[in-house]
């Protein structure tokens, strides 16, 4: 159907995670937005999610599309971004490696402080950021000075 919309997942396949949390926890004002838009360029609900999605995603990217839309460049299809069934098919295995990769990544963070936006290691790790610190410099061209 031309003018049906999608839920949230629509949006999280369409424009990733930014416009799904929007969605899940400030959903009038997300609704208020996409009604404004459909009035301002009269357009159906679909079309009007997804320039909302997009927006919501990346907005100087979604402003310089519009521009040039408008100075004649082709219009894009934010409605049906990212839907081709080999897209979806990846876009879970990648998004389970991404958080399995994000989460591990943070881990290594845990011995870390920060103060007045300075990051200093937690007593007792320092000399294993030293060992750190003497094998990266040994593999370095530049090493800038503690």
């Amino acid at each position: 159907m031309a003018g049906s919309s999608y839920g949230p997942i629509g949006s999280l396949y369409r424009a990733g995670p930014k416009p799904f949390f929007t969605r899940i926890f400030n959903p009038d004002t997300y609704d208020q937005a996409v009604l404004k838009y459909m009035a301002q360029d009269g357009c159906d609900r679909k079309e009007a999610q997804g320039n909302m999605d997009a927006f919501l995603e990346n907005p100087q990217d979604w402003g310089f599309q519009k521009v040039s839309e408008q100075n004649g460049a082709y219009k894009k299809d934010y409605a049906n971004a990212n839907m081709e069934p080999k897209q979806e098919v990846f876009i879970v295995p990648w998004s389970c490696w991404a958080w399995n990769k994000s989460t591990v990544d943070a881990r290594h963070f845990k011995h870390w402080e920060c103060s007045n936006n300075v990051y200093r290691c937690q007593k007792g790790y320092q000399e294993n950021v030293d060992l750190l610190i003497k094998s990266a410099a040994a593999n370095a061209d530049y090493v800038e000075e503690r």
